[in-house]
């Protein structure tokens, strides 16, 4: 990584980022009338790689005054829900997940999770109230909710989206969101490296009716004297196979 700045406490601590730092040591000031995210990311990006697969998604007029690659990508996921990060040396933009990195581990509850925060729930139990934006080609919004009215609140951003396609879209979107399963983060042994955006085979020998696949939306490493540790954040479910 790269060290951004030292705490002189004692110990000294060293605060370092990973290939994001480079995009913080520069400003930009450019509009557009109309772009995509490939184009967009083209023009702004330097010295590090992106990815364009799926980098795709047209955002309509956009506009910058002196601002960082930071502060752009920070803008296109919340306006946008475009996530950004890197994989390595490379910069992804667009999917929150990234299938030809996934990789499945398995993991059995009373075998290699040391600690949890893992709660069950039922989608019988489950609320959500999910609000759909439309962003126009004029910056106009068109903006819908679907969902239960007392129901935990997302919200999903979209492109010049008629409000009928944009109703249909956020109404498929709830399942994602609504399913039996759990929900938390698990503590386990650092001897597997699990990454944001693998997947856990989540198994129980007392209770194998709860055996699952998950994401992983963030994975974070810890060392100490019993050795390293994993926290790992569970996402939604995941098909796999």
């Amino acid at each position: 990584g790269y060290v951004d700045r030292l705490s002189l406490s004692t110990p000294v601590v060293i605060h370092c980022e990973n290939e994001m730092w480079k995009l913080k040591q520069y400003s930009i000031t450019k509009s557009y009338k109309s772009v995509n995210v490939n184009t967009l990311l083209t023009d702004i990006i330097k010295g590090v790689d992106f990815d364009k697969n799926d980098s795709n998604a047209e955002i309509g007029s956009f506009r910058m005054t002196n601002v960082t690659p930071v502060n752009v990508l920070e803008e296109l996921k919340k306006t946008y829900s475009l996530e950004s990060f890197f994989k390595g040396k490379t910069l992804f933009c667009g999917l929150t997940y990234v299938p030809k990195f996934t990789k499945v581990f398995n993991i059995t509850f009373e075998r290699n999770v040391v600690d949890h925060s893992l709660e069950w729930k039922n989608e019988s139990d489950i609320k959500i109230k999910l609000k759909a934006i439309s962003m126009m080609p004029d910056n106009s919004k068109i903006e819908i909710e679907v969902g239960d009215v007392d129901g935990e609140a997302r919200t999903g951003h979209y492109y010049n989206l008629t409000e009928k396609q944009l109703r249909d879209i956020a109404t498929r979107e709830i399942p994602k969101y609504k399913f039996t399963g759990f929900r938390g983060s698990f503590v386990t042994f650092g001897d597997k490296k699990i990454s944001h955006g693998d997947v856990i085979q989540l198994r129980s020998l007392k209770f194998p009716e709860q055996n699952g696949f998950y994401f992983v939306d963030s994975s974070t490493t810890s060392f100490g004297q019993n050795g390293f540790r994993q926290n790992i954040e569970l996402g939604r479910k995941a098909i796999v196979g």
